[in-house]
Formats: structure tokens, sequence, C-alpha cells
């Protein structure tokens, strides 16, 4: 009998990584190109690697629950670093019912899954849990709560586009500096950016990158082959860009990407010091 499962995903795009019919397949089901899938010809990673901004990144999410219901709804918010990049968060205590065990993991990108880290143990309907990020360094991917630590069938998870409001904020740090690599080509774009999603609308922000250049923007899951396309935006003569760039689909994945030359040049993630 299988166990079930939580999954949280970081409020970003495409239908959260899981469909809402509580399927045990944890992967997205839209497949949409990288950044300029035209190329074939990815670039090598650089040396050295672009450095982001000191000044703390706020991460903020919604969570959906629950998979297995097939109503999944919005049950409250994470955040991570909101005032420090220290590892500090909090995630609601959600699960399948009132006192289930739930393991909270942190799963990167784009990793399909594998690889994810234990962040906290909790008794659904609780309360609030808050907890310390277990690692050190630059991460995108996405919270995923699971029954039990068992990766199977999750049920609650973060997403985008999930409820009025803001419901996804993120900083747009340099991919190259994440720890561990994303499996893909990076650039090395100078500067960084916010992108927030309020209702299905994201906006982005880009602060002294490259000037007068044209990057495209996807939003992915956990998988890097799983991603779609938003859309392009032009910085000015300074390196600053700013504006919608495009609507979400309700409960989408919450992983987005900045890119150009089928190179990643910045990723939503937060740092741990």
């Amino acid at each position: 009998m299988l166990r079930k499962a939580a999954l949280i995903l970081v409020t970003g795009i495409s239908l959260a990584f899981l469909q809402c019919g509580g399927s045990s397949n944890t992967r997205p089901t839209a497949n949409a190109p990288s950044p300029n899938p035209g190329s074939t010809t990815p670039a090598s990673t650089p040396t050295p690697t672009p450095s982001p901004s000191t000044s703390p990144d706020s991460y903020l999410a919604t969570v959906i629950c629950c998979v297995i219901s097939r109503t999944p709804v919005a049950v409250g918010q994470t955040t991570v670093d909101a005032s420090a990049n220290n590892g500090a968060g909090v995630w609601p205590s959600v699960g399948t019912g009132s006192g289930v065990t739930m393991v909270l993991k942190f799963c990167p990108y784009s990793q399909s899954g594998n690889n994810c880290l234990n962040v906290a143990t909790y008794t659904a309907g609780g309360g609030n849990v808050n907890f310390t990020f277990p690692a050190k360094g630059a991460f995108a991917g996405n919270f995923i709560a699971f029954v039990n630590g068992d990766n199977t069938d999750p049920e609650v998870y973060t997403a985008s586009g999930a409820s009025s409001g803001l419901n996804f904020e993120s900083a747009m740090l340099p991919a190259g500096t994440i720890t561990g690599g994303i499996g893909q080509a990076t650039g090395n774009a100078p500067g960084s950016g916010v992108l927030t999603a309020t209702s299905t609308m994201a906006h982005l922000a880009l602060t002294g990158t490259l000037a007068n250049h044209t990057f495209q923007v996807s939003v992915c899951g956990l998988d890097a082959s799983h991603c779609r396309f938003l859309s392009n935006i032009t910085t000015d003569t300074q390196g600053n860009a700013s504006g919608d760039i495009g609507t979400l689909q309700n409960q989408d994945n919450d992983i987005f990407l900045v890119g150009d030359n089928s190179r990643v040049e910045f990723i939503s993630a937060f740092r741990v010091q």
C-alpha cells in the first residue's frame, strides 16, 4: 500500500510539479523550451562565476494542500531569509490530516526530485514550523512536505499563481553561483534581480546587468526538460529592466530562469551564509 506524501513547490510556474489528481509522478506535465531553445551548442560555465548582491534575499512561496483531495487549495505561505541570509524559514504545519508526521524537504533544480535535503520534521496541525536550512550556499529548487518522509504521491507543495495578492517572491541570483550546479550551461552576466507573482501575473526586475540586451524568461519544474517559456525582456542602456513577463497558470511551478544563447544567466534562488 502506497504511503501518501506531501509536496511543496516554491511559487513559480507550470502546474505544480504534480498533477492534482493524486498521481505519484512528481514531474511537471508541461514541456516547454528552456531559454532560447533554438541554439544547439551550449556554452561552457564561465570562470570566474558572477557574484550576486550581498543584500538579504527575500524568498516567499504559497503552500498548496493536498493532491490527494483532488481539490488543492492555498493553505499558507513559506518564507526563507526574509531579513537575513541565515537560512531561517517558516513553513505552515499542513499535512494530509491533523497529527500526521510530515517531513519537509528541499529538492534541488534540476535533479528531478533526487538528492533532496531534509529540512524539518513536524506534526501536521500544530501551527507554523520554524526551521533553519541545513546547508550553506545558494539554492534553487522546491520545498516539498512528505508523509513520514516517503518520497511518493506528494500532497503539500509550493506553487505560484495560486492565490490572490503576492504569492511568490524570489531573488534572481546568477545561475553560475548555485551550489552543486543546475545541470545546464550558465552565463556570466553581472547584476541580479527580483521576480514576484501577484495573483497570476509574473513581474521581473533586473539591475546592473548587460545593457541593451534581450533575455528569455521561463518557468520550470524540478526537471530541466519541463519548462514553459513566458516572454522576453530587454534591458536599457544602464542594464536595468522591469516589466510583467507573463501570466501564470493556477498552481504553476515556481522555479524561474532568465537566459540567453542557450545559457541560464539568473535563477530564482536564495542564499544561506
